[in-house]
């Protein structure tokens, strides 16, 4: 069974970036399945290729260019989940890949931004949402949670700088009620067991945070750029 790493954080916390650098480096020894928005990515011996056709990663754009032209992001968020689900059944049936790398994890997120895109879910209590969530996708073992946390004034700045793309729950007010959101849920899966690593990048850089990740997964969880994991 693949190791999971899973990041979670609210926008402009730094996942896509961390991701990237994260399975760069444990793409050196392991092989390694990178899901990303839209795309997946094999890294094996520090070689990088897409494993979805060309024709797969236009039309996940497409409705996600359509969603946003419609003003109906929630479309856009359930593809999304479908996507990540029939991507968590295909990994199951792989055994060759060593790590499964996730840009957005597929517990603590959905729980959190389904109450943004469909505002009626704010009614469902945080446990009931994770819970969902984890009958779809959780599994304690061989899985790492990163979270990623950040002052939300930090991450619109960070946003604006990348200035393509910006969403409409980008910005202050949004990105301070997630956060709040994703402590609350947060909260409910530290009482369910899973393992939840918490890195403040208010202060850090992209290098000092993917270092911070590779020490956690080294001491707590025997997992390295030098050592293979041990089935």
């Amino acid at each position: 069974m693949a190791y999971k790493i899973l990041l979670a954080g609210i926008d402009g916390s730094g996942k896509s970036a961390s991701v990237s650098l994260l399975g760069s480096r444990l793409g050196q020894t392991y092989k390694v399945l990178r899901i990303g928005s839209g795309d997946a990515r094999l890294i094996s011996g520090g070689v990088e290729t897409s494993i979805l056709p060309p024709v797969h990663r236009r039309a996940t754009s497409r409705v996600k260019q359509m969603a946003g032209q419609c003003r109906l992001y929630g479309l856009f968020f359930i593809v999304s989940l479908i996507y990540k689900y029939a991507g968590s059944k295909y990994l199951g049936t792989r055994k060759d890949i060593d790590v499964t790398l996730y840009e957005t994890d597929t517990l603590l997120h959905p729980a959190v931004y389904a109450t943004y895109h469909f505002p009626w879910t704010k009614a469902v209590r945080p446990s009931l949402r994770f819970s969902l969530m984890r009958l779809l996708f959780g599994r304690k073992r061989r899985l790492t949670i990163f979270y990623l946390d950040i002052d939300p004034s930090i991450a619109m700045q960070r946003i604006i700088e990348r200035g393509d793309d910006i969403q409409p729950h980008e910005n202050y007010s949004d990105l301070r009620n997630l956060q709040a959101e994703f402590g609350r849920v947060l909260a409910e899966a530290s009482r369910q067991g899973f393992e939840i690593v918490r890195i403040n990048t208010h202060t850090k850089n992209l290098r000092e945070v993917v270092d911070e990740m590779e020490t956690v997964l080294q001491t707590r969880f025997s997992l390295d750029t030098r050592n293979r994991m041990q089935n």
